[in-house]
């Protein structure tokens, strides 16, 4: 791609590299991503598709190459239009899912009754003493059996 060249990718990468110390995760990546397209990213474990995924929400910076996120070069820029859920779920497993809100909340200045609110919106019961490790990953028939949602 030559330099100011225009493009209709929402998400531009180009001979993204990304190492840690000796180990290359990245080798000279290079992808467009168009808005409406579904996109699988496949490779075995070890092949740098968490890495990719990070670098291009702007989690982890590439060692060398470039990404442009909405048209942007600099990814911080537009983080707060972009999304990334991580397959772990960065809860604490020992905790409900009431005690995980609560907490986090506390962080920010949110109270308790809006935790309530929100974990009710998504069809939790706030007084459900279960912690989160104990939790289907999946949502459907699953949850139901296990009486999560």
């Amino acid at each position: 791609m030559v330099e100011g060249e225009s493009t209709s990718g929402v998400v531009v990468v180009n001979e993204l590299i990304k190492q840690f110390g000796g180990l290359a995760a990245l080798r000279g990546v290079t992808a467009e991503f168009a808005a409406g397209k579904l996109y699988v990213i496949l490779g075995e474990n070890g092949a740098g598709k968490t890495t990719l995924l990070r670098t291009i929400a702007g989690l982890a910076q590439p060692t060398r190459g470039t990404i442009s996120v909405l048209g942007v070069p600099i990814v911080k820029q537009v983080c707060s239009q972009i999304g990334y859920m991580a397959h772990p779920s960065l809860l604490y497993d020992e905790m409900s899912g009431m005690e995980n809100l609560t907490y986090f909340a506390g962080l920010y200045g949110i109270g308790t009754s809006r935790c309530r609110e929100v974990i009710s919106a998504v069809k939790l019961d706030p007084d459900l003493a279960r912690p989160v490790g104990q939790y289907s990953q999946a949502c459907g028939k699953e949850c139901r059996w296990y009486g999560l949602c």
